[in-house]
């Protein structure tokens, strides 16, 4: 990944970010697991 590219990502870490404690705290663990692309045991 370029450096261009990684700054681009750093713009959507926040509201990416918002989700996943959305997700979470809603009470939807196993969407907020897949968000991630993994499973956490």
């Amino acid at each position: 990944m370029t450096l261009t590219g990684k700054v681009e990502a750093l713009r959507w870490l926040p509201r990416l970010l918002r989700e996943r404690r959305r997700l979470r705290r809603t009470g939807e663990p196993v969407r907020a697991r897949a968000w991630l692309g993994r499973s956490v045991v």
